[in-house]
C-alpha cells in the first residue's frame, strides 16, 4: 500500500516537472528564435531553494515555471511575436494533452498528464491572478500601444 502511494506521488511529481519544463521550453524557444534575450528561465517555484546552471534554475518544488526575458526587446517586436512567445506555453501544455490521449498511456500517468495540462492552459490563458502568460502579455501589449 505504502509503495502504491509512493509510485502515485512519484508519478505525479514526474508529470509536473516534464510539463513544466516542456511549457518553460517553449517559451524559451519562441523567445530565442525571434531574438530576444533569455536572462533566466527556472523551472520550480521562485524564490525557493534552487540550483542554478547558467541561465537555468531549479527549484525542488517543481510545480511552477518562469521565464524571465528582456521586457524592453520584446517591447519592440510586433504583436505577432508578443503573442506567439506568450501562448508557445500554452501550445505545449495542448500537444501534451492531445499526444497523452492519441498514445493511450497507462490510465494513471495519462489522467495527470490531461488533468494538470488543461489546468495549466486555463492559468495561463486567466487575464487576471496569479502572475501568468496571458497577463504578462497583456501588459506588454498595453505598453506598446502607449508608445
Amino acid at each position: 500500500m505504502f509503495l502504491k502511494a509512493f509510485k502515485c506521488i512519484i508519478l505525479f511529481y514526474l508529470v509536473t516537472a516534464v510539463s513544466t519544463a516542456l511549457h518553460e521550453f517553449c517559451h524559451f524557444l519562441f523567445a530565442y528564435l525571434s531574438g530576444v534575450e533569455v536572462k533566466e528561465i527556472g523551472i520550480g517555484i521562485a524564490g525557493r531553494p534552487k540550483v542554478r546552471i547558467r541561465k537555468l534554475v531549479l527549484s525542488p518544488v517543481l510545480v511552477a515555471g518562469y521565464i524571465t526575458i528582456d521586457r524592453n526587446a520584446l517591447k519592440r517586436k510586433s504583436t505577432l511575436t508578443i503573442l506567439l512567445i506568450g501562448l508557445s506555453g500554452v501550445l505545449a501544455n495542448i500537444i501534451i494533452v492531445i499526444a497523452a490521449v492519441l498514445a493511450k498511456i497507462n490510465l494513471l500517468i495519462g489522467s495527470w498528464l490531461v488533468l494538470y495540462n488543461v489546468s495549466a492552459i486555463i492559468i495561463s490563458l486567466l487575464p487576471f491572478g496569479i502572475d501568468n502568460d496571458m497577463r504578462m502579455m497583456i501588459h506588454l501589449l498595453n505598453t506598446k500601444r502607449e508608445r
